[in-house]
């Protein structure tokens, strides 16, 4: 039997919503979470071991993994190493489904912080 998370996590910035986090699913080693953000959010750069892929669902948004940037939009897939840096910057607010493997621990905790 898996074990199901379904809750939200809001971060405001700057008195604003700029990111809003559900955590859909976390079965076995898979964590499946979406991802809202308001144009102009910049995220600081971050790195963890944990494998990910980053599926854009709508909105435009600038990733940059290794110093190399790239622009994807609806329909894009991006694909994130273990520990390598990386970055976003929203060119248009964007809901991404986040692929963590194994489960990425910060996310779990989420729930526990709110």
């Amino acid at each position: 039997m898996g074990f199901h998370l379904n809750y939200h996590c809001i971060l405001p910035i700057c008195g604003d919503i700029m990111v809003k986090r559900e955590v859909l699913n976390s079965d076995g080693s898979l964590m499946a979470v979406k991802v809202e953000l308001a144009e102009g959010f910049t995220g600081d750069i971050d790195q963890h071991p944990e494998e990910q892929i980053s599926y854009i669902e709508k909105g435009k948004v600038e990733f940059e993994i290794r110093g190399v940037k790239r622009i994807l939009s609806k329909g894009d897939i991006q694909y994130i190493p273990s520990n390598v840096e990386h970055k976003v910057k929203v060119i248009e607010e964007c809901i991404i489904l986040d692929i963590f493997t194994p489960i990425r621990k910060v996310h779990s905790n989420w729930q526990s912080n709110m």
